[in-house]
């Protein structure tokens, strides 16, 4: 952290000079991990690249927590998936798709909604000398990096629904039912209601 006090723009990104000094509280937490021996060596040599898979959602429920809005008058039970992702895949985004926008006359504009959504799904890289099981009495799967990940395993939709897509949502590739995802890679998906 770098507190900075001038009196007129430094051109480094201050844009203004500061003449006060407010009291600001801040919060900081450390994780802890303990490294696994390999028998071959005692400690693994390499550097540090990634966090644990723990370390991974503990980072998740700070930065994003999970936010559950329902409303009273309407229920309803539609579900899209049918089990949880395994734990090194994470769900940046889900949010719907809508048609191109049709431009009239100046400051005219119309927007329609379509049939269908987008998620982008991400994969953690976790570090290998690090501890990567759950804590007790969170019980979930890790994918293993050779398989390919079938959506129809985890979405409630008909194979013919799940299309591959760019990140940008712009090109649409083949319908398709499994995907590579390899550790530290995101992908988007388009799926039709």
């Amino acid at each position: 952290m770098l507190d900075r006090r001038l009196t007129n723009d430094d051109d480094r990104g201050l844009n203004q000079g500061l003449n006060d000094n407010l009291l600001t509280q801040s919060t900081f937490l450390l994780s802890i991990e303990k490294f696994i021996k390999s028998p071959a060596n005692g400690y693994d040599t390499t550097t540090i690249g990634y966090h644990s898979l723990p370390s991974q959602h503990a980072s998740l429920r700070l930065h994003s927590p999970i936010i559950i809005m329902e409303s009273e008058s309407a229920k309803s039970s539609f579900s899209l998936l049918k089990s949880s992702f395994p734990c090194d895949i994470y769900a940046l985004s889900f949010r719907p798709l809508s048609a191109p926008t049709i431009y009239g006359e100046p400051d005219q504009f119309r927007v329609s909604s379509t049939d269908s959504a987008a998620i982008i799904l991400q994969r953690f890289g976790t570090e290998c000398g690090l501890k990567n099981t759950m804590p007790s009495g969170i019980s979930c799967s890790v994918s293993d990096s050779s398989d390919s990940i079938s959506l129809t395993e985890y979405f409630t939709l008909k194979q013919t629904e799940i299309q591959s897509i760019s990140l940008t949502m712009l090109y649409e590739n083949e319908k398709t039912t499994k995907i590579e995802l390899e550790p530290m890679e995101i992908k988007s998906l388009k799926i039709k209601f």
